[in-house]
């Protein structure tokens, strides 16, 4: 294998803040896998051109493990997998001697076939992280990677309607060509520490920032389709706003 990779801290280009009420109950009074129903969504619009979508859902967990705190970036919450070749190295962009079959290495050890040909794309914020390979910040590589679902625990996709059909709003690259843009999956905390033994029921509010809220979307029709996973890496059920235009929701 390589030298260790040390992930580079990156800067969102958004901020979120979560606020959540919850009421416990005893063990299996629901499912352990969450569920989760719509119960709000508005917009505030903010001087300085970053306006808020503030989205809040109700969610039911049986067994309380949901929530993910900032720290949490071990396995299973890790950032990405690492892309290895046949000879277990890592795959960088610019390697010229790697040797397929791409496999997917877990930072636990688990290895899985990823792709039997050299698949690399051009450089991309999705398929690519830049690295350091030591702590002092002076050996920078960008590898191919995996991105890790896991490493959030809510997810929340875009569709604008357009002649009776929805399509897709991919944050990544409204402002990106190479896909660095914002996405809005994101965390939100534990509500107990070590509360696997009660049930949770109560709602999450998320308040998603951009300046690209009004440009984007103007006065379309939209909806918002969000799931969350607790802490055993279950999916909740995924739910659908309604459909909305920023005007609707206008505080």
């Amino acid at each position: 294998m390589c030298d260790k990779m040390i992930p580079v801290k990156h800067t969102f280009l958004y901020l979120f803040l979560i606020l959540a009420v919850a009421s416990c109950y005893p063990p299996e009074e629901f499912p352990n896998t969450p569920s989760i129903a719509f119960n709000d969504l508005r917009y505030r619009e903010i001087d300085n051109g970053t306006d808020s979508l503030i989205l809040t859902i109700d969610f039911q967990d049986g067994d309380g493990d949901i929530g993910l705190d900032g720290d949490e970036n071990f396995y299973p919450y890790h950032d990405f997998n690492a892309i290895i070749d046949a000879n277990n190295k890592f795959v960088t962009i610019s390697d010229t001697e790697v040797e397929p079959p791409f496999y997917i290495a877990t930072p636990n050890g688990d290895i899985s076939f990823f792709s039997q040909t050299d698949n690399r794309p051009d450089y991309n914020c999705l398929d690519y992280e830049i690295v350091n390979l030591d702590e002092a910040n002076t050996r920078v590589d960008t590898f191919y990677v995996q991105q890790n679902e896991n490493n959030k625990n809510i997810f929340v996709d875009f569709y604008r309607k357009k002649n009776g059909v929805y399509e897709f709003i991919d944050w990544t690259r409204v402002f990106s060509a190479i896909g660095c843009g914002t996405t809005f999956d994101a965390r939100f905390p534990r509500f107990i520490e070590n509360n696997n033994d009660r049930a949770l029921d109560g709602s999450i509010t998320y308040s998603m920032v951009s300046e690209g809220f009004g440009l984007v979307l103007r006065s379309d029709t939209f909806q918002l389709r969000v799931r969350i996973k607790d802490r055993a890496l279950n999916d909740s059920n995924e739910i659908r706003s309604p459909d909305f235009t920023l005007s609707e929701l206008q505080q």
